[in-house]
C-alpha cells in the first residue's frame, strides 16, 4: 500500500478488520486475549510497537547449570582431566543458554491526557501492529 492516500482508500481503511484490531468510524477496537479494548482515534497521541527480550528463562537455567556444577564438583572426587571436562561442559552449556532468545512484543498506545496503555501482543499479530503504527505515523487514522 502506498503512503499517498486517496479518498477511496480512506473508506477502505475505515472498515478494516484484522486479527488484532478493528478500525471503526472513529474508534480502534483491539481484540487481545478475548478482551476488547476501545480507543477513540482522536485521543491517541502516539502508537509504538516494541520488542523486548525476556531473560527470565535464561537466568533460571544458568543458575541451575551453576548449581549442578557445584554439586558435581563438591560431592565427587574428580581427577584433573575430568575436572577440566566438567568446567568446559559447564561453560559451553552456559553460553548456549545465554544465546537462547525469547521476546515479548508490546504495543504502547499513548493518549492525549498523558496516559498510556501497554498491550501485550502475540508474535503472530506483529504484522498487524506494525501496519497500524504505520497508518498512525502516516496520518491515515486522523483522516478517518
Amino acid at each position: 500500500m502506498s503512503l499517498i492516500c486517496k479518498s477511496e482508500e480512506i473508506l477502505e481503511i475505515a472498515g478494516q478488520e484484522t486479527a488484532l484490531y478493528t478500525l471503526d468510524s472513529s474508534q480502534i477496537i483491539f481484540k487481545i486475549d478475548h478482551e476488547k479494548i476501545v480507543f477513540d482515534v482522536n485521543t491517541i497521541s502516539n502508537l509504538r510497537c516494541l520488542k523486548k527480550r525476556d531473560f527470565s528463562a535464561n537466568i533460571a537455567l544458568l543458575f541451575c547449570i551453576i548449581a549442578a556444577y557445584c554439586f558435581v564438583k563438591d560431592y565427587f572426587t574428580i581427577s584433573v582431566p575430568n575436572n577440566l571436562l566438567l568446567v568446559l561442559t559447564t561453560i559451553v552449556s552456559a553460553v548456549v543458554l545465554i544465546s537462547i532468545k525469547r521476546y515479548t512484543y508490546v504495543l504502547y498506545v499513548n493518549t492525549n491526557d498523558l496516559h498510556y496503555r501497554k498491550l501485550k501482543i502475540h508474535k503472530k499479530d506483529i504484522y498487524y501492529a506494525l501496519h497500524l503504527v504505520g497508518l498512525f505515523k502516516s496520518g491515515y487514522l486522523q483522516k478517518i
